[in-house]
């Protein structure tokens, strides 16, 4: 179906112009750079977490959720240009585990994020290294991701997840942990349907008609809209699924993890909607000539 914000009119004003809107639409299914880091990053946060969600989110959804008060800022390049061309100072205060966003800027333009990877060591980098199918998760030097994305043009932020602690998830006085669900998952960050899901463009302008999907069904997935060069219009979506495979991680006799076969299979990977995928007892319509805008 499509998801199109556009503004609800009554159809008792001119019922020939009007059109339920619920069309087909294409729906892409694939991962990105940032929806794999926040799913490594999601997986070390919940100790029992074995199958992935796939998720390719919008670059403003995955700025905000990855500069949440889930992350705490290690260090930048716009506050400090030395870390550019200083390895020991760019590694002296990062550890495995902490998260790199490359982003730019330009004049009278919103920030973009460009580029998320895992921190493994010193210039040592796991990632994701693009959104089509053909490009690999591999691991990535300094050298590599400096020749991806020059300092001349973007900006390197590391980032670390906070791990939470209170009375309530403290060591205790025998130096033993609360292993109870509720205390492990404490810590733990929002699945990717929570964070990037199309509930989060309800509350635009733009996309009033989002507010009135089945929650379930807003979080089956994402959108990234493309606005008109002013920012003012917005000229087409683009959806992606948010898809948790449905088989759980293998892993074989020397502890390499992989997916089995049958996950990648059409049927694995089919979002399954509801008849009617709205809140409401009926959809809502909007105008005719609307329904003609496209979406990606």
């Amino acid at each position: 179906p499509s998801f199109v914000g556009l503004s609800l009119t009554s159809p008792q004003e001119d019922k020939n112009n009007y059109s339920r809107r619920q069309v087909e639409q294409e729906v892409l299914v694939a991962y990105n750079c940032w929806g794999f880091a926040w799913e490594v990053l999601r997986a070390s946060s919940i100790s029992d977490l074995h199958r992935l969600t796939i998720s390719t989110a919008d670059p403003s959804l995955a700025w905000e959720a990855l500069t949440s008060s889930n992350f705490e800022p290690i260090q930048s390049s716009q506050e400090e240009p030395l870390l550019l061309t200083d390895s020991s100072l760019r590694n002296k205060n990062i550890a495995g585990g902490d998260v790199l966003l490359v982003w730019h800027q330009n004049d009278n333009q919103p920030l973009f994020l460009d580029h998320v990877a895992i921190v493994l060591d010193d210039d040592l980098y796991f990632e994701k290294s693009g959104s089509g199918d053909r490009v690999p998760f591999r691991v990535n030097t300094w050298d590599g991701l400096d020749a991806d994305f020059p300092p001349a043009v973007f900006h390197w932020d590391w980032r670390r997840r906070v791990r939470f602690c209170d009375a309530d998830n403290s060591e205790m006085a025998d130096g033993q942990k609360d292993d109870s669900d509720r205390k492990k998952n404490k810590n733990s960050l929002p699945s990717a349907e929570d964070a990037f899901g199309l509930q989060k463009f309800a509350a635009m302008e733009q996309f009033k008609l989002l507010d009135h999907l089945q929650l379930d069904v807003a979080k089956n997935f994402s959108m990234t809209p493309q606005y008109s060069d002013d920012g003012s219009t917005v000229e087409a979506q683009t959806y992606t699924a948010i898809v948790q495979l449905d088989r759980d991680i293998e892993f074989d006799e020397m502890g390499r993890a992989s997916l089995p076969e049958s996950v990648f299979s059409e049927h694995s990977l089919q979002p399954t909607l509801p008849t009617n995928i709205y809140a409401d007892d009926d959809p809502p319509v909007v105008k005719m000539q609307e329904q003609e805008t496209k979406s990606s």
